[in-house]
């Protein structure tokens, strides 16, 4: 479960990949002066921003942040922290909206949860079938949610 941040990026990383492999290509091809160096410095930047990512991930995980927690009786969001961000049970909840956009760069699932009394919550997925969307369908659809 990420924020609008996490998608762009997302976004951010796999353009600057497919960047860096058009200039890795284009170096292939044109053989300039020093094109291993530049090779090397091409790779290297790339790398670092897989390797920061890897690293906030295993953080997160560590400290339980950003996760969405499905119970039989609702669902749990938490803030980066670990912290609980928002809950809803199932017998408050309306209706599960779900926008789903699928690129070449970016795989996102917007999901809002409209429920009595409050605010809708809203979280965003990434990956072209997460199993956190999957889920939340089946237990919004046994618990007779419309969509």
């Amino acid at each position: 479960m990420v924020g609008l941040p996490g998608a762009l990026t997302q976004f951010a990383l796999r353009s600057l990949t497919l960047l860096a492999a058009a200039l890795l290509t284009a170096l292939a091809f044109l053989r300039p002066e020093a094109a291993l160096l530049k090779a090397t410095l091409t790779i290297t930047v790339v790398l670092i921003p897989y390797a920061l990512r890897r690293a906030w991930r295993a953080l997160m995980t560590h400290n339980g942040g950003s996760r969405c927690f499905l119970h039989p009786d609702g669902l749990t969001l938490t803030t980066i922290f670990g912290g609980v961000r928002s809950t809803v049970t199932w017998r408050n909840a309306l209706t599960l909206k779900r926008m789903t956009h699928v690129s070449l760069l970016m795989a996102v699932h917007r999901v809002e949860i409209t429920h009595q009394g409050r605010r809708p919550l809203t979280f965003i997925a990434l990956g072209t079938e997460p199993e956190l969307i999957t889920r939340l369908e089946a237990a919004a659809a046994q618990q007779g949610l419309r969509h």
